[in-house]
């Protein structure tokens, strides 16, 4: 008599880290807290180097990780000291969804790349060593509101603020906020975001 085998299908792995990281913090809202966010912070280091700082928090626990020189590092570094403090995943199909085991090239997908340093340049034009870029991710109902892209200067204030349901839509909103203060220091115009 032929054996049935029962397979389940296997869950799909995140396209990019970023992708991940999100799963993560969805996953983490989910079983733990409404409250659970990624932020990322990416600021100059006084030559032509960023550094990235990258924080995961979830009720009264909040990882986080400094002075990175790339944010694949900042994120991967992050999920490091995560997984080493806490057991995330309570399942074999939940860990496959984990930020771990990404290639540099793979925790942006290009687009979002590109418009991240994009917006990047045209910071460093305008603010010269006196910026933050602050973004944070919660999967929060409203799905305009899941990505806050915030630029911080003048002594860590808040300037211009862009949202959006990816962090693409959210630089891109930050970036078109901004258009006004490149011209003022430039002289120049900005064309729109990919």
């Amino acid at each position: 008599m032929p054996h049935t085998v029962v397979s389940r299908p296997q869950p799909q792995r995140p396209a990019t880290g970023l992708l991940a990281w999100q799963a993560t913090i969805g996953y983490l809202r989910y079983q733990d807290d409404l409250n659970a966010v990624l932020s990322v912070e990416a600021h100059p280091a006084g030559d032509d180097r960023l550094l990235w700082d990258a924080s995961a928090a979830w009720g009264q626990i909040t990882e986080k990780v400094t002075d990175k020189y790339s944010l694949p590092a900042a994120l991967r570094d992050l999920w490091q000291e995560v997984k080493s403090n806490y057991l995330i995943f309570d399942s074999a199909e939940a860990v496959v969804r984990s930020p771990a085991n990404y290639a540099d090239d793979e925790w942006l997908d290009p687009d979002t790349q590109k418009v991240l340093y994009k917006t990047i340049d045209m910071l460093r034009a305008v603010y010269g060593l006196d910026w933050t870029l602050a973004m944070v991710y919660q999967p929060v109902e409203i799905p305009a509101m899941r990505f806050q892209a915030d630029l911080i200067s003048n002594h860590r204030t808040v300037q211009l603020g862009g949202h959006g349901p990816t962090l693409i839509e959210a630089c891109r909103d930050l970036y078109r906020s901004a258009a006004h203060r490149f011209l003022e220091h430039t002289g120049k115009n900005l064309s729109d975001l990919d």
